[in-house]
């Protein structure tokens, strides 16, 4: 995250690409990207993109989705989202899987 964020955006791109768009890490860090640059509706699409290819098993993009969707005034998705990394810290005692 120390680098500017045209080139970690280039990166994760690339990752993305090489894994035939099946690497929901990536997908989660590149929704962190776009947030960085306030690009909210590409980033909340990556976060669910990485929801959805991890089957609902990655908390902190349910958490970073929901900071976007705040940031959209889309409260009760937001609410959601957040309540879902809350459910899975709370069971686990972390968030990250």
């Amino acid at each position: 995250q120390c680098e500017p964020p045209y080139i970690a955006e280039a990166s994760f791109r690339t990752a993305i690409d090489k894994a035939n768009d099946k690497y929901p890490e990536a997908w989660h860090r590149f929704g962190r990207v776009l947030m960085r640059q306030n690009r909210l509706e590409q980033a909340i699409s990556a976060f669910r993109k990485a929801i959805d290819q991890a089957n609902g098993e990655l908390p902190e993009a349910h958490k970073d989705l929901g900071q976007a969707l705040y940031r959209r005034s889309e409260f009760k998705a937001a609410d959601e989202a957040l309540n879902t990394a809350i459910r899975y810290e709370r069971a686990t005692g972390r968030l990250t899987s």
